[in-house]
């Protein structure tokens, strides 16, 4: 199973420390966004990539080249 998520989802970067979490609601062909912390105005919104929110594992992207 793959997904692509476009619209504001796009625009969530990446962090081990996020803000905001993200669940899959299956029946609805959706992804929910909900926020963790406290969000201030103007400032990004950043979610775990790994789904959990708590993960800090590296993601295939996060590695470095030599």
């Amino acid at each position: 199973m793959w997904a692509l998520a476009l619209w504001y989802w796009s625009l969530y970067n990446h962090s081990y420390e996020p803000n905001a979490k993200y669940s899959a609601n299956f029946k609805r062909e959706q992804l929910v966004f909900e926020a963790i912390k406290d969000i201030h105005i103007w400032e990004e919104i950043y979610v775990n990539y790994n789904w959990n929110p708590n993960s800090q594992e590296k993601l295939w992207f996060d590695t470095q080249v030599d």
